[in-house]
């Protein structure tokens, strides 16, 4: 860093090779977007925003370069964005470095405009925050939650809506005559990139919850033509999420915003939601089956479509003016009461049947699961403590079945038991009692298959019997003794004696065994 400080000129360099891939990382570093750099070396940024870095990497959306230069200098810019507070990010929102990125976005290059109004989308987002930590340890965490939306300095919303017009014009088509061919259908034009992209800075933007943004939305009717490409591009879940968005943010900026958006003169939104087509049939492609059309498909946008209405019966909680409205809509409570309230119904898990014993309440009742654990695990809120109380019966039944097999199975061995059968060994029992159980037991033919076996795989691999060997070695530390010799003592028969001696508890085995 002390090098690059002193050398300001390879800054120059590094931006004039971003269309390396490597070379872009290494710019990302340098900005802060890394947190080895903010931790490290905090004070880097600081000197880097006296330098022409910002403005040189800026400049590289201008018209004339690759679209690799441009992804490039877009993922730093980003980085940089996202950074705050930072003297960097401060910087680039400036009005001459907005306005710079607002020309490149309407008048440059149509392979720029959809970087540009990234840039600018990232630039109304949420703010990555560098915060300090114990020790004087820097770090960063991500502010995405609502309560906690980093202010957007006026500037920038100043320069974006002196360009206001401009920016919705990109919302038409330009070209047409495209055709992309999906698995649907045919597609005449496209959504493309850039409307797509500029759908998503309109999205940013109202998140930012300015007025000046969301007059100038009403003003140059926004929502009406975001709501015409949602059902222009009824499978286009991601162009759906945004519009949505938008139509939420609008109806959260106050009651007036609100109005405007259900009068019947402007954009009308109870009669969009009304007659939105529940089916789609799409135009097929040259020979998909023969020509024929294909079946009407259920509108990607249908979900959406209810999270929108049940967002406008929240609404009215707030404000009387939107109740009052909306109760003297025929087609709105005929709608309701037709559609959106089945459809409720439907998507209400708490309600779901399957799964889980009927009647059950759907309330919390022992509190053991937080309220929200259901949102996280995408169960119904009520869910796991309903569950809870069927899973402990289930435990219970469980086990008094494996206790009741139990109990069979030791009254069925009793019963098979003969009487006066011999049982097993027990230390408390006499030697007239161990006699009587050897007695019962049919040891002549047991050792002597077992001696038989021993001495055949002796005489194969010439390897002594195994108890021998372990008599040998527990012997081992005791005095010396003669060693038996073959007359006096058979190794196979002793093998054999010893071994039922040691498995019926030490007692004598009969002598002709």
């Amino acid at each position: 860093m002390e090098y690059l400080k002193r050398n300001q000129s390879v800054l120059e360099k590094l931006v004039m090779h971003i269309s390396s891939t490597s070379i872009a990382d290494v710019l990302m570093r340098l900005v802060g977007a890394d947190e080895q750099i903010m931790i490290y070396h905090p004070d880097a940024v600081y000197w880097l925003a006296e330098t022409s870095l910002l403005e040189e990497i800026i400049s590289c959306l201008a018209p004339g370069q690759s679209a690799q230069v441009y992804a490039n200098a877009t993922d730093v810019l980003c980085a940089i964005a996202r950074t705050a507070p930072s003297p960097l990010s401060q910087q680039l929102n400036e009005a001459h470095n907005v306005s710079k990125l607002i020309g490149y976005a309407i008048d440059g290059e149509e392979k720029a405009t959809g970087d540009c109004l990234t840039v600018l989308a990232t630039m109304l987002g949420p703010k990555r925050m560098v915060v300090i930590g114990m020790g004087g340890m820097m770090g960063s965490m991500d502010m995405m939650d609502e309560d906690s939306v980093a202010e957007v300095p006026r500037a920038t919303i100043k320069a974006v809506c002196s360009r206001f017009s401009d920016l919705v014009a990109l919302l038409a088509v330009k070209d047409k005559s495209k055709v992309v061919s999906t698995t649907y259908g045919i597609l005449q034009p496209p959504l493309g990139i850039v409307r797509l992209r500029a759908v998503q800075f309109f999205s940013a933007l109202l998140y930012s919850g300015e007025v000046d943004a969301l007059e100038a939305a009403m003003k140059h009717k926004l929502v009406d033509k975001c709501l015409a490409l949602m059902f222009r591009y009824p499978f286009n879940n991601t162009l759906h999420h945004e519009v949505e968005a938008i139509l939420c943010f609008a109806l959260d900026g106050g009651e007036s915003y609100a109005l405007q958006i259900l009068d019947r003169k402007g954009c009308d939104l109870i009669g969009t939601l009304v007659t939105a087509s529940e089916t789609v049939t799409p135009e097929p492609r040259p020979g998909d089956y023969n020509g024929r059309c294909k079946q009407p498909l259920r509108a990607g946008y249908m979900g959406h479509i209810t999270r929108i209405a049940n967002k406008l019966l929240s609404v009215t909680e707030q404000y009387d003016s939107i109740l009052d409205l909306l109760a003297k809509d025929d087609r709105w409570q005929s709608w309701m009461e037709g559609t959106l309230r089945p459809r409720n119904d439907v998507e209400n898990v708490g309600s779901w049947q399957c799964g889980r014993p009927g009647g059950m309440d759907t309330g919390f009742d022992s509190g053991t699961f937080p309220p929200d654990l259901g949102l996280m695990t995408g169960m119904g809120s009520g869910l796991p403590d309903r569950y809870e109380h069927v899973i402990d019966e289930e435990d219970e039944e469980d086990e008094g079945e494996e206790k009741a097999l139990v109990q069979d199975d030791l009254d069925g061995d009793e019963d098979q038991q003969p009487v006066g059968a011999a049982g097993p060994l027990d230390p408390t029992d006499t030697d007239e009692d161990a006699a009587a159980i050897l007695a019962s037991l049919d040891l002549h033919s047991t050792a002597a298959a077992l001696a038989a076996r021993v001495s055949a795989s002796a005489a194969v691999d010439g390897s002594p019997a195994p108890l021998l060997a372990s008599r040998a070695s527990a012997t081992s530390t005791r005095a010396p003794e003669a060693t038996p010799t073959s007359e006096e003592h058979e190794p196979d028969a002793y093998n054999a004696h010893d071994y039922w001696k040691m498995e019926l508890g030490g007692c004598d085995v009969p002598e002709d065994v």
